[in-house]
């Protein structure tokens, strides 16, 4: 006979380790439970970022709120209105002195930025240019290009587009670019 198994307490293995507890009789009184409150729930205070504008004052102000019928989600609240027009163009970046150029395509334009798709992703924030193809031209007149100074605020994969979503701010419109956009933008609508 092992005497380590003689000398354990009725019940146990022997091995140092209790036994589980025996199963409640079905004749012992039913736990009750108490539901506490849930914890009150702060409703969201709005995130609000503000991006220049290149015409000064607030119309480059964007803002994000949340929306009361779906915690969680956000809607984005623009000052300027955005027009849905697909137009080519290039954005041209600099990272530790090297030149980056990307060719991509406009989602959206307003007086105060623009989306485009790129192929490649680019860190945000940052600052470049962007070219945009406002009227390609022909032989009869010249293509029409706006050039801005701009500063990427999101980048995001968009599988949907082809590629990454950049939100552009404009900074500064170049040249004739302001000119450009507002009589684009006017003839869109």
């Amino acid at each position: 006979m092992d005497t380590a198994t003689d000398s354990a307490a009725p019940g146990s293995s022997g091995t140092g380790i209790a036994p589980p507890p025996p199963p409640e009789s079905a004749a012992a009184e039913p736990a009750t439970a108490v539901a506490e409150p849930a914890p009150a729930v702060a409703e969201p205070a709005p995130v609000v970022a503000k991006a220049n504008s290149p015409v000064g004052g607030n119309s480059g102000q964007l803002m994000m709120k949340a929306q009361q019928s779906m915690p969680g989600k956000m809607r984005e609240e623009r000052a300027a209105e955005r027009l849905r027009m697909q137009l080519r163009a290039v954005l041209i970046t600099e990272k530790n002195g090297v030149q980056k150029k990307s060719h991509g395509k406009t989602i959206d334009i307003s007086s105060t930025g623009v989306s485009v798709v790129i192929a490649n992703n680019l860190c945000v924030p940052q600052t470049g240019t962007v070219f945009i193809m406002a009227d390609q031209g022909d032989e009869t007149h010249p293509a029409v290009i706006i050039e801005a100074q701009c500063r990427l605020i999101v980048s995001v994969l968009s599988s949907g587009q082809g590629g990454f979503r950049l939100s552009l701010a404009f900074t500064k419109l170049l040249r004739d670019g302001p000119d450009i956009l507002k009589k684009l933008l006017k003839d869109k609508r």
